[in-house]
């Protein structure tokens, strides 16, 4: 069996941990102040995610994948 460990991020604010979850192939959350697990975000690849990377300055990041396949995720803020 063939092992794939892609590395754990912060998001820009260091609010959360993010890892992709290999079996699923969906992101894990962690909140880093409280150690509470987020909802589940499927990231719709079809192989395992290799590489997560955040951005340093907005809510945003890019995940690639063994599908040849790079997506670039972006949350919107809510305006009031």
């Amino acid at each position: 069996k063939q092992e794939h460990k892609a590395q754990a991020i912060f998001n820009h604010t260091e609010d959360y941990v993010m890892f992709p979850d290999e079996a699923t192939t969906s992101l894990c959350a962690w909140n880093s102040r409280n150690a509470s697990r987020k909802q589940l975000l499927s990231l719709g690849h079809n192989g395992p995610v290799r590489l997560i990377v955040h951005s340093p300055t907005a809510p945003a990041f890019l995940t690639c994948s063994d599908d040849f396949r790079a997506r670039f995720w972006y949350r919107r803020m809510p305006t009031h």
